[in-house]
């Protein structure tokens, strides 16, 4: 399934996992992961990205199976502020940048799947013209 990154975006990844490399907090296959998403993404100027899509700083509404809801804002790691930040690193993050709005992901954690959709998209950085975020 195809993913949508802003160039800014893109560029964020790009020099957060360059920096990342090697070091021992983060899991080398989260970066292969979030690398290949990163390359492989369909880009948009942030002007122009459908507000459709999660982009960094975006806050959602992720329901499970069992109709459970979270309130999550995907962010990068030195960003984790508030109880709903998720870093882009954590499988949430990974699994929902550049989806868009009503897709299904699905998370792995050590022994158990999960399968979530993202509901609804409260605040996109782009759709609201903060491009500072």
């Amino acid at each position: 399934m195809e993913r949508y990154l802003t160039y800014r975006d893109y560029s964020y990844l790009i020099n957060l996992i360059t920096d990342d490399l090697g070091k021992a907090h983060v899991s080398p296959h989260g970066l292969h992961t979030l690398y290949l998403l990163a390359e492989n993404s369909i880009k948009y100027d942030s002007n122009n990205i459908p507000c459709n899509i999660v982009t960094l700083n975006s806050e959602i509404i992720l329901v499970s199976e069992k109709m459970q809801k979270q309130l999550v804002r995907i962010v990068l790691p030195m960003n984790l502020n508030g109880k709903n930040d998720i870093s882009v690193y954590s499988p949430i993050g990974i699994a929902c940048l550049g989806k868009r709005e009503k897709d299904f992901v699905y998370i792995k954690h050590k022994n158990c799947h999960q399968k979530l959709q993202i509901e609804k998209i409260l605040f996109q950085p782009e759709k609201e013209k903060v491009y500072y975020l």
